[in-house]
């Protein structure tokens, strides 16, 4: 094949190619579609904490009961009934009673001390109990009478929590 004849058929395939190339960008096309969903969601309400079981006394040192002028921990183990961890946020007492010789005048001498909570603050996780500790919580008066020998003071709590 002669130099004109291949430069010919060189310029008619390139040509062509272009052509192809052009009409292929024409050709196509771009589709889009779109959609949306919408879903609900409902917040939760918290369920407040709960004292479970008794709140049982951790006197101070070795003694083993409320004497006359010395502070006693109060220990209140509290329930967590919420789907997430709850810190408690506040303790406060709300009766002090008593049994016995005199159980209205021995509970008067039952003084309730500012609360401070053992390691605080304490969070409970969900679902979950802790014990939460009242450190040197309630003291026996020192002028308390004879007769409140061998009363039992019987102490409620009110708890509240905040979500974490």
């Amino acid at each position: 094949m002669s130099n004109a004849k291949k430069r010919g058929t060189t310029i008619a395939v390139a040509g062509a190619v272009a052509a192809i190339a052009i009409g292929g960008g024409v050709a196509w096309a771009v589709f889009t579609e779109s959609t949306s969903a919408t879903a609900a969601a409902q917040a939760g309400d918290l369920a407040p904490l709960s004292v479970v079981g008794v709140p049982s006394t951790d006197y101070e040192n070795d003694q083993r009961a409320l004497w006359p002028g010395h502070p006693a921990d109060v220990i209140v183990r509290v329930k967590n009934n919420n789907e997430i961890p709850m810190e408690v946020s506040s303790v406060a007492n709300t009766a002090v009673t008593g049994t016995g010789n005199t159980p209205n005048n021995c509970a008067g001498h039952i003084q309730v001390n500012p609360i401070n909570i053992e390691s605080g603050p304490i969070t409970i996780g969900a679902g979950q109990e802790a014990d939460v500790k009242l450190l040197d919580v309630i003291t026996l008066l020192e002028n308390a009478p004879n007769t409140c020998q061998a009363a039992t003071f019987t102490t409620t709590w009110s708890i509240t929590g905040t979500g974490k």
